[in-house]
């Protein structure tokens, strides 16, 4: 999640808490944030999100 500087909260999902975060976002009335996971052969994750969260707050 994160707070950008509008104070406007976006949730993320990981792999495997899609659902989760849809039926966060729906309960906020929030869209999802736009995120990418990208698994490589040996096993790395690369996780791209696809929004600008420059000089938001962030937790996780």
């Amino acid at each position: 999640m994160t707070m950008d500087g509008n104070n406007e909260l976006r949730v993320f999902a990981g792999r495997n808490s899609r659902g989760l975060a849809e039926r966060v976002c729906g309960h906020l009335k929030r869209p999802i944030g736009e995120a990418r996971t990208v698994v490589f052969p040996d096993g790395e994750l690369l996780v791209r999100l696809e929004e600008d969260v420059r000089g938001a707050t962030a937790s996780s």
